[in-house]
């Protein structure tokens, strides 16, 4: 539920951009995670960030799959760079040796690098 409320978000702000005019009629009528808001809607800000990073890029897309694997690996890529900043930042404070090791655990866990791709709140946060 989470990971759709945010991928909706981001397709509605790429296809129909951020009203300005008329703000609630405009997304009553155009956007469709709007009926189905969710719990949590500070999450929009992440996919507002993310369809802002993914705009240069959608004039070589020509289908909607394609959108979504641009928006999920610009979000991967985020997410890779805050795994390899945090272990730089091992390195600092305890080492090299403490830095190799903190690779070797993210890298044997599957949850992080699943997970690091997928339009979850959780995943906004650590990377964006």
């Amino acid at each position: 539920v989470e990971e759709s409320f945010n991928i909706q978000a981001t397709h509605d702000i790429l296809k129909h951009g951020i009203p300005t005019r008329h703000v609630e009629q405009t997304l009553a009528a155009n956007y469709d995670h709007v009926d189905f808001p969710g719990s949590v809607p500070r999450t929009f800000v992440g996919a507002v960030v993310l369809a802002g990073l993914s705009t240069p890029w959608l004039a070589w897309l020509s289908s909607t799959e394609q959108v979504q694997m641009l928006v999920r690996g610009i979000l991967g890529l985020f997410n890779a760079y805050a795994l390899l900043s945090f272990r730089r930042a091992v390195d600092t404070a305890f080492g090299r040796v403490a830095g190799d090791w903190y690779i070797l655990l993210q890298a044997s866990q599957f949850h992080v690098i699943y997970y690091a791709s997928r339009t979850l709140p959780n995943m906004f946060a650590f990377g964006l």
